[in-house]
């Protein structure tokens, strides 16, 4: 995890003009090409003030924000909030799954 947080870090521009703003109170993305063609990074930065019950892991400290990331195949045509959307969704899913079984 400590080697999958750093290459987040590395590629992650912390400047405000990197960021895309989104329609949800304090939720802003950003995405990032990675190697593997195909894929990229989605970044969420979540502003705590603004959401406190955000969830997730801290993937590094940043005061005031909490951050989370995911890897996505989806095309560059569905936007960075709409796969954080599409996948958020399904957060709970093996949680709930193990639930089932126990």
């Amino acid at each position: 995890m400590a080697r999958l947080t750093q290459k987040v870090q590395s590629l992650c521009r912390q400047d405000e003009a990197h960021w895309q703003q989104t329609q949800i109170s304090g939720l802003e993305v950003q995405a990032m090409a990675l190697d593997q063609p195909g894929r990229r990074w989605i970044v969420v930065r979540l502003r705590i003030e603004q959401r406190p019950e955000a969830g997730g892991k801290t993937l590094w400290e940043v005061p005031g924000h909490r951050f989370q990331a995911r890897v996505t195949n989806r095309p560059r045509r569905v936007d960075a909030l709409n796969v954080w959307r599409q996948y958020d969704g399904r957060a709970d899913v093996e949680n709930r799954n193990k639930e089932l079984v126990h």
